[in-house]
């Protein structure tokens, strides 16, 4: 039972991750934008059930970050062998809160699923992509190029 609340618990917040992403009221930023004392690889080993970075590496292009000023920072990353498999890797959700500087696996606190972690980054991805080009900067662009 106890499992179960912690599922639908954790579900209603990747829904509400969901829908807020695609109504632009959180907006995801690249994690190669996140800026740190902090080595990113050294911060995510301390969290629950992390593979060893060691041999494995953070896919920076496939990886996004949310801040929230009252509680903390949303990660999800992608970690992936660069020698065994460079274009594949698995995506992890991690929290880190503000007081404790203790990151957290919520992907694998949750048993969370790689496939509704996909569909999360392509909703991500697809929400920054299209903020990156409004129309009417490019269409005013063009009409004043040579004015």
């Amino acid at each position: 039972l106890l499992y179960m609340n912690r599922t639908i618990i954790f579900y209603n917040f990747y829904n509400e991750l969901i829908s807020r992403t695609k109504a632009n009221s959180i907006m995801w930023k690249p994690l190669s934008t996140y800026s740190t004392n902090t080595n990113l690889e050294d911060l995510f080993q301390c969290a629950n059930d992390m593979p060893d970075f060691g041999t494995n590496s953070i896919k920076f292009p496939a990886s996004y970050y949310i801040d929230n000023d009252s509680v903390g920072t949303l990660f999800l990353i992608e970690v992936y062998h660069p020698t065994t498999d460079p274009f594949s890797g698995f995506l992890f959700l991690i929290s880190l809160d503000k007081h404790k500087r203790r990151p957290i696996n919520l992907s694998s606190y949750y048993n969370v699923k790689q496939e509704d972690l996909v569909a999360l980054r392509i909703v991500i991805e697809n929400n920054i992509g299209a903020m990156q080009i409004d129309p009417n900067e490019i269409s005013y662009f063009i009409n004043h190029f040579f004015s």
